[in-house]
């Protein structure tokens, strides 16, 4: 298990954090996390709405 002791803090304006959390709510991941891989390099794709698990679901 990765052990994560250091924080960095970072301004930003409400607009971007607005921005920030909805595209990481689009990922399926905590703002830590979608901020962290960005910032290694890593582009998370998108995660489906819920409403295409549904469709798959009557499919069954």
């Amino acid at each position: 298990m990765r052990k994560r002791s250091v924080g960095i803090n970072v301004r930003v304006s409400v607009t971007e954090k607005r921005k920030m959390t909805l595209m990481a709510k689009r990922c399926g991941l905590s703002l830590s996390e979608y901020l962290r891989q960005r910032a290694l390099g890593y582009e998370p794709g998108g995660h489906p709405p819920k409403e295409v698990f549904d469709v798959l679901d009557k499919l069954d």
